[in-house]
């Protein structure tokens, strides 16, 4: 682990960075919304999902959970390559395969590949338009395994309020860039 750069095993380096060496996105709009990502500094990999976002889709709340090590490269064996598979964010085109008995058949591998992970650990906020952690924040139990994904949810009021939880405010862009963070005990300017 190179303890120089910012890293998932610690929360609060990740702030104001881009930690992420590779990042797969299995869903997207306008951006990232899941998927799998590495950890830069200590190779980690990780699935991860929308929970919520700003008005703007800008800042994107995303859960984290540690998946087996191989999993991002098994993905990417199997899914069809593009100019841009080797690049850091890579968005494959499934929709690209002839039939959508093939399209069916690489979601099913990939929900497989992914159903080896250990629970999900940490939530995080990330400016889309910077690919910057604005916050992140370790959680305990089973509280983020029980909530849908913004997919998913009919109705969100059922779930805690992300943003509030990050210490940050989500329709109000002036504040979600000033507001100081506090992962670990430790408070950090994110913009």
């Amino acid at each position: 682990m190179d303890e120089s750069k910012a890293c998932c095993s610690q929360p609060g380096s990740m702030l104001g960075s881009q930690p992420f060496s590779k990042i797969l996105a299995l869903g997207y709009y306008d951006g990232p919304t899941s998927g799998i990502l590495q950890c830069e500094a200590c190779g980690k990999v990780l699935k991860f999902d929308l929970l919520d976002w700003d008005d703007r889709h800008d800042v994107r709340i995303f859960r984290l959970a540690e998946v087996p090590a191989e999993s991002l490269t098994e993905a990417m064996k199997i899914l069809p390559k593009d100019k841009r598979s080797e690049a850091r964010l890579w968005v494959p085109m499934v929709s690209s395969l002839p039939t959508e008995e093939a399209r069916q058949t690489v979601h099913r591998k990939i929900e497989q590949i992914l159903a080896g992970g250990k629970p999900a650990h940490l939530l995080i906020a990330w400016e889309n338009s910077s690919e910057r952690v604005l916050a992140a924040k370790p959680i305990p139990g089973d509280e983020l395994a029980k909530a849908a994904d913004w997919f998913s949810e009919d109705d969100s009021s059922h779930h805690p309020d992300w943003f509030v939880l990050l210490g940050l405010s989500k329709n109000n862009r002036t504040d979600i860039l000033k507001t100081r963070v506090t992962t670990s005990g430790q408070s950090v300017e994110t913009r």
